[in-house]
């Protein structure tokens, strides 16, 4: 069967219906009426080995000969199958295509007898975040975004216009200069709230496919809809080029002590004004790939003002080390280092904004010390978190009010 010769799925069209391919089962879910909710037949994605995907309906005449013996992930033979162009009706194809495929009385198929590494298990067509305020709410494609999954909320309940329970999970993902909200409804949302609370690789890259863009109230947001799927850093060039953008590692000090920070590419980007890929280009031509990017040792002793995100998960772990949600530079602040003596202090009050706590750096003379500060006592061992707060997380009031002290961070403690 190796010898054999396909029809490359970029090649089918309704001129004649004896097509013959060799294609994966990348995806496969039902058509629900939503008026009786009877299945009124089955969608399912074709992937053949030149990277190309086709969309494929089964309809309910045709369910018992066909539905049971596809398998997702599994490779077949299919032959004999008409290709229709869409119409204008048709709405939310699970893909941007001009053609998609109808089985029939007269198509076969036939399970390959084993693997073929050249057809992949899935195949997708990105859009970048910054593109998807000019296709949002037009209903005839889904479309596929890839980013970074942060600020995940637990599900939430709520009772819908026609009293029927629903429910939601909210997040962002971002590409490193670009955000988008999202929202994942009910079941579907449940379900990728559990997968997600249990995957433990940090970075979460997420692959959202088959999804939609919408415009409400004048915020971007995708949703779900029946044909997508989420992967979590999944095998595939473009989650590789997310994970190739900066992620630098810092020391961050003022008088009370010093915490480990991680910028991302937006925090770097903004501090040395190069994208990562930039200054991959500046080394081959110097000469240095591989070696840590001496640009960014430039950047040392540099004064900013970072807001951290902090994270339950990073309470219960008990670490010192923050990522950091945004990133200001201020040149003419002092931030001494725990060593220096410097009267550099932090302000007492945090400020709190939707799971963030921004800490605001204020200058002050020698000769005026903060009241609250001021001691005869001699120095002795200083903390990174000197009196214990309650700091509420939860963006909303009725919900979710667990209140975390800044105590429960790792706190260390310097010798004078």
């Amino acid at each position: 069967m190796a010898s054999e010769k396909y029809d490359p799925l970029a090649a089918v069209d309704p001129g004649r219906y004896n097509w013959r391919v060799k294609v994966r089962i990348s995806r496969k879910w039902e058509s629900i009426q939503k008026n009786t909710g009877n299945i009124k037949g089955c969608n399912i994605i074709l992937v053949d080995d030149q990277n190309t995907r086709k969309h494929a309906f089964i309809g309910e005449a045709y369910l018992k000969k066909f539905d049971g013996s596809l398998e997702e992930g599994k490779i077949y033979i299919i032959q004999n199958f008409n290709v229709k162009p869409y119409t204008e009706k048709e709405k939310h194809m699970c893909f941007k295509d001009e053609t998609h495929i109808y089985f029939s009385s007269y198509t076969q198929e036939f399970k390959y007898p084993s693997d073929d590494t050249l057809i992949p298990a899935n195949v997708f067509g990105f859009y970048y975040i910054i593109e998807l305020s000019g296709i949002a709410n037009q209903n005839t494609y889904l479309i596929d975004v890839v980013g970074v999954v942060q600020n995940v909320e637990p599900p939430r309940h709520f009772i819908n216009k026609n009293n029927e329970e629903q429910s939601y999970v909210k997040f962002d993902i971002t590409d490193g200069s670009h955000c988008v909200k999202v929202t994942l409804w009910d079941g579907f949302g449940h379900t990728f709230y559990d997968d997600y609370t249990q995957f433990k690789e940090d970075p979460v890259i997420l692959i959202l496919s088959s999804c939609k863009a919408n415009v409400w109230e004048k915020i971007l947001s995708l949703s779900n809809y029946p044909a997508t799927r989420y992967f979590f850093n999944y095998s595939h060039h473009s989650v590789n080029m997310l994970r190739a953008r900066f992620r630098v590692c810092t020391l961050a000090s003022d008088h009370t002590g010093t915490i480990g920070i991680i910028l991302y590419d937006r925090e770097v980007r903004r501090v040395i004004g190069h994208s990562v890929f930039e200054i991959e280009c500046m080394q081959i031509q110097e000469g240095t790939s591989g070696k840590f990017p001496p640009l960014l040792l430039t950047q040392e002793k540099l004064s900013c003002i970072i807001t951290l995100c902090l994270k339950r998960s990073q309470s219960q772990k008990k670490t010192n080390i923050f990522h950091a949600a945004d990133l200001s530079i201020t040149p003419k602040l002092e931030c001494s280092s725990p060593t220096s003596g410097g009267d550099t202090y932090i302000k007492e009050q945090p400020s709190v904004s939707e799971g963030t706590v921004t800490q605001t750096s204020k200058q002050r003379g020698k000769n005026t010390p903060d009241t609250l500060r001021s001691t005869n006592k001699p120095k002795g061992k200083k903390k990174l978190v000197k009196k214990v707060r309650m700091v509420n997380l939860a963006t909303d009031e009725d919900e979710d009010n667990e209140d975390i002290p800044l105590g429960m961070w790792n706190t260390q403690t310097d010798p004078e």
